[in-house]
């Protein structure tokens, strides 16, 4: 969804405000995903990780990679951040951890997938105008 705001000037004297929902196609969710050196660089469980993200978030996602502490995997959606420390994927290489580690890729991912829909625009006395 897409807030427009849409102002006419009735009286030069004031201006009255309305807004309007529109259905145009929102820009794509992104999810910063910070991975440890050596499961998720070395043995590139990140790619992984990413894949079941865009599976439980849709296509449009995109997936920004970036170098994290070691053992852990922190997921930022809209400013949140999610840790998890090790992670069963983590002692897996990438080829084996889709097949044997299918469960903890889900639940990165659906960590991902809860804090995008929790998201949205903040309440409105924290709203700057």
């Amino acid at each position: 969804m897409l807030w427009v705001l849409k102002c006419s000037d009735k009286t030069n004297t004031h201006s009255t405000a309305t807004a309007i929902m529109s259905d145009a196609p929102s820009s794509p969710n992104v999810v910063i995903l910070k991975t440890c050196p050596t499961a998720g660089w070395v043995m590139n469980n990140r790619i992984e990780v990413e894949k079941m993200i865009k599976d439980q978030c849709g296509e449009d996602t995109v997936v920004e990679h970036q170098c994290g502490l070691p053992f852990t995997v922190d997921t930022v959606v809209n400013g949140k951040t999610k840790r998890e420390c090790l992670p069963l994927y983590f002692c897996c290489p990438w080829f084996l951890s889709a097949s044997m580690c299918k469960g903890a890729l889900e639940k990165t991912a659906n960590g991902a997938k809860e804090m995008n829909e929790s998201g949205g625009s903040p309440v409105s006395q924290d709203m700057d105008m």
